[in-house]
């Protein structure tokens, strides 16, 4: 992988709005991690879907939820649209909601518009019903994911003062 590759590759990162500061904690061919908002919200963008990189996604996260404190509120947004997500990368991921129920959390899955998408989507309802600390959503494009995650945190924020 030359360069190029590289360059290419790192295009590929979604648009942010112009207000919006981008902090790359981790670039490589396989993933992308990254904090927007001044470190209000935690990006994973993956390229791949193999076992290194699903762990090395939710051994990231696993962190920063792990350090949190009890107050914090956390909000995520893991993009997967440029991969099909295993059986592997879902349980890894269901691991991730149920790591601490101390502390409450947004976590935003941006996925291709596809039938398993949809299917996803009524997985999600289940899901939130068991883990009331953590609320998902599953959008198509990264804007409307950002635009839920931006909306929770002014909420939270509002009902904190």
């Amino acid at each position: 992988m030359g360069l190029f590759t590289m360059i290419d590759h790192y295009m590929d990162l979604p648009e942010l709005q112009d207000d919006t500061t981008v902090s790359v904690e981790l670039h490589t061919l396989s993933l992308t991690n990254e904090w927007l908002y001044d470190g209000l919200i935690f990006r994973t963008t993956l390229y791949d879907n193999s076992r290194h990189t699903v762990d090395q996604y939710a051994n990231r996260w696993l962190e920063i939820i792990g350090s949190a404190p009890v107050t914090q509120t956390l909000y995520f947004v893991v993009d997967i649209s440029k991969i099909v997500f295993t059986v592997y990368g879902r349980s890894r991921s269901q691991e991730l909601t149920r790591f601490r129920r101390d502390i409450k959390g947004y976590v935003a899955i941006v996925e291709k518009d596809t039938l398993e998408s949809q299917f996803s989507r009524m997985l999600v309802s289940t899901m939130d019903r068991e883990t009331s600390n953590v609320h998902l959503g599953i959008f198509n494009t990264m804007d409307d994911a950002l635009a839920w995650l931006m909306e929770m945190a002014h909420l939270t924020q509002t009902t904190a003062e």
